[in-house]
C-alpha cells in the first residue's frame, strides 16, 4: 500500500472513532453521518471554486448546522448540499451561529489526541476562524419573532434542558423551512405561535410529539404536528389525519 493511501486510511479510522457518540434520548442526538478527511481532501482538489487552497490553511463556504460540545473535543458541523462536515472547534468560543447560516470557515490541519487509545496523536481539521456571510432562514425568523416561542410539556417532564433546547431548535427550523402554505401564511402574518412537547415513550420506537399552534383573536389552532425520533435524529411531518409520517429534511 502506498504511503499516502496508508495515511489517509489512518486518518479516516481515527476521525470515525472521535465522532462516535451516545444515543441517550435525553441527550442531544448524534449529528448526521459525516464526510471523512480523505474525502474532504479529494473534494478540495476537485472543486477549487469552493475550496481555496493556501499553503497554511484552507477556506470553505458551507451551511452551518450546529455545535456539538459533548465530546472530548468541541465540534462544529456544517454541510455542502447533503454532505456533512465536522471541524474541531476548541479554539472558538462564539456560539451565535444559527442553523442555515452561510459561513466561511478557515481551517488547518492540527493534532488531536484520541481518548482511550493511549492518547495517540492524529491530524484533524481545526477551525482557525469562521465568518458569517449570510443570514439563514432561522436568523431571519428571529428578527421577525425576537421573543422566544412559548412551549409547554404535556405529562411528566423528564426531559433535560439541553434536550428541550434541541426540540426548540427543531421547531424553529421547521417553521422557517416548511413548504406547507398554512405554516408559511402564519409566518407572513406574524401570528402568535406556541408549541407542545409530549413524550410518546409508549411507542415502539419512542417518539417526541410536537404540536405547533397559531393564536389569533383569542382562538388557538393547531397548524402542524411533528414527530421526532431521538434514536435516529429524524424529524417527521404528520399528515392531517395523523396516520402518516413524512421525513422532513
Amino acid at each position: 500500500m502506498k504511503l499516502h493511501h496508508l495515511i489517509l486510511l489512518c486518518l479516516t479510522l481515527s476521525i470515525t472513532i472521535l465522532h462516535s457518540c451516545s444515543n441517550d434520548r435525553n441527550s442531544p442526538a448524534p449529528a448526521p453521518a459525516r464526510k471523512m478527511t480523505s474525502e474532504l481532501i479529494k473534494d478540495h482538489f476537485q472543486n477549487k471554486k469552493q475550496f481555496d487552497k493556501t499553503p497554511e490553511s484552507s477556506k470553505v463556504l458551507l451551511e452551518f448546522i450546529n455545535y456539538n460540545d459533548d465530546g472530548d473535543y468541541f465540534l462544529l458541523n456544517a454541510k455542502k448540499g447533503k454532505t456533512v462536515y465536522s471541524f474541531i472547534n476548541d479554539k472558538n468560543e462564539d456560539r451565535s451561529l444559527l442553523r442555515g447560516d452561510l459561513v466561511e470557515i478557515t481551517w488547518k490541519w492540527d493534532t488531536i489526541y484520541i481518548a482511550g487509545d493511549s492518547e495517540t496523536p492524529e491530524l484533524a481539521e481545526w477551525i482557525v476562524s469562521i465568518q458569517k456571510i449570510k443570514d439563514g432562514n432561522v436568523s431571519v425568523f428571529r428578527k421577525q419573532y425576537p421573543e422566544k416561542i412559548p412551549y409547554s410539556v404535556i405529562g411528566d417532564d423528564n426531559l433535560t434542558s439541553e434536550f428541550k433546547d434541541k426540540l426548540y431548535s427543531l421547531v424553529e427550523y421547521y417553521l422557517t423551512n416548511s413548504k406547507k402554505e398554512s405554516v408559511k401564511q402564519c409566518i407572513r402574518n406574524n401570528q402568535e405561535l406556541s408549541f407542545t412537547i409530549e413524550d410518546k415513550d409508549e411507542e415502539k420506537p419512542p417518539y417526541i410529539a410536537l404540536g405547533i399552534y397559531a393564536h389569533s383573536d383569542g382562538q388557538s389552532k393547531i397548524i402542524q404536528w411533528l414527530w421526532y425520533s431521538p434514536n435516529t435524529d429524524m424529524l417527521f411531518e404528520c399528515d392531517k389525519n395523523l396516520d402518516k409520517l413524512n421525513p422532513f429534511r
